[in-house]
């Protein structure tokens, strides 16, 4: 039985971090009033060598730029340099997910007076064969 585990980080803003009496607008969101969301998850098997998928969207513009990055010693590697499409959607796969653990960077740059914003996440991989 193969099982498959997906992880999914809820809706994250520019605010979501700040204490409620701290809250304040960055110059972007100020001056245009735009806050931009950010939603992804990541479907995997906990057997190495099967497919990774990442799926998301961001508020904002459509086919706005998104990166998803792969963090390799003290620095990240881009997996995914792309857009959303025009549902405000994005989706990339790994044909093959070695075992192991990754950390994940969702990036969505400033964008057409959209404020950016980004959103970390990891998951733990097994062997191939492992349940």
């Amino acid at each position: 039985m193969r099982r498959n585990h997906r992880i999914a980080a809820g809706l994250l803003s520019l605010a979501a971090a700040l204490a409620p009496a701290t809250l304040a607008a960055t110059p972007a969101q100020a001056a245009t009033g735009h806050l931009t969301r950010l939603h992804w998850a990541v479907s995997y098997s906990l057997a190495g060598g099967r497919p990774m998928a990442f799926t998301g969207g961001a508020t904002g513009p459509a086919h706005r730029p998104i990166l998803v990055e792969q963090r390799v010693g003290a620095g990240w590697r881009v997996l995914y340099r792309g857009r959303t499409d025009s549902r405000d959607d994005f989706a990339y796969t790994i044909a093959k997910a070695a075992a192991g653990s990754y950390q994940f960077d969702f990036v969505v740059p400033a964008y057409q007076g959209w404020p950016g914003v980004s959103s970390l996440g990891s998951v733990r991989v097994g062997p191939a064969g492992a349940r």
